[in-house]
């Protein structure tokens, strides 16, 4: 039996320790992500910290909201009727325990408590275990919201979870809040890591005729991946001359997307391992 208490203020350095200790086992951790994990005080004035406990140690962390109601325009890119869990994070040595399992069964119940229908998470393709997990538990990835990339390319990946009826306290003020609330969510962003907002930005520099987002084009360059890596170029340029070339890599650099040159038939570093743009040809 894990038990799940929530973390007083003066643990929130353990917790940090706990989150980095987590995810830094899994992934390499840029400076920008450890320094949002390690702000738990921060995170602490939207979401409640909870922590699994084990042999009197920290073993796992997840947030839940605070509440529903509050300002609309922070809420303005939350779906109606769905709120999100994060940061769950299980350190190595407590991992085969169903410690994440019993997060994510307390996060769901604590969401449905609010009054909330859905769960919706965001991890990244090379957090496999966590993916495998949250499918294993019932969540549906939703390729169609995958709009970002993070730390200089790594695709934002989406699921979300329908909470069994049993779980959710419907509330009628809620009800009419997640009904009337705007939702801008559907609107082109246009900041570092949209995707959308990259490929328009190309557009507007016209580059449009040099740059492909076709799948079958850009799946000519990235032949050497192996059919499990799923971090795919966002798009494929072919520039004319170095002036081109130096746009395009302005334009990248600006939405924090990265740039790969392919040359006489090879890349001309390592193969690239994040979703990016591939400039083709002697000028790039």
């Amino acid at each position: 039996m894990v038990d799940i208490v929530e973390a007083a203020p003066e643990q929130y350095g353990d917790v940090a320790d706990a989150l980095v200790d987590a995810f830094g086992s899994t992934i390499e951790l840029s400076p920008l992500y450890e320094a949002d994990l390690r702000d738990v005080e921060r995170h602490a004035k939207e979401y409640r910290i909870w922590t699994a406990q084990e042999e009197g140690d920290i073993a796992g962390v997840v947030l839940t909201p605070r509440g529903v109601l509050g300002d609309a325009d922070a809420l303005a890119f939350t779906r109606s009727g769905e709120r999100e869990f994060r940061q769950l994070a299980v350190r190595p040595q407590y991992r085969g325990r169903g410690v994440a399992r019993a997060l994510i069964d307390h996060a769901v119940r604590s969401i449905g408590a609010l009054g909330i229908g859905t769960v919706e998470i965001h991890t990244g393709l090379r957090m496999v275990s966590a993916r495998r997990l949250y499918e294993s538990y019932g969540f549906t990835r939703r390729p169609e919201r995958e709009t970002f990339v993070v730390d200089g390319g790594y695709r934002i990946v989406t699921y979300t979870y329908r909470i069994p009826e049993r779980y959710v306290a419907h509330d009628p003020v809620v009800d009419e809040w997640e009904r009337t609330r705007p939702y801008r969510g559907d609107a082109v962003a246009d900041g570092p890591g949209s995707i959308a907002g990259f490929t328009n930005a190309l557009d507007r520099a016209g580059l449009g005729c040099i740059v492909s987002t076709d799948p079958d084009d850009i799946a000519r360059y990235e032949f050497h991946r192996s059919a499990a890596d799923e971090e795919h170029g966002l798009a494929v340029a072919w520039p004319d001359t170095s002036e081109q070339a130096a746009i395009l890599r302005r334009v990248a650099e600006r939405y924090g997307v990265p740039v790969t040159r392919w040359r006489n038939g090879s890349f001309t570093f390592e193969p690239p391992a994040r979703s990016g743009l591939i400039v083709v040809g002697e000028a790039a």
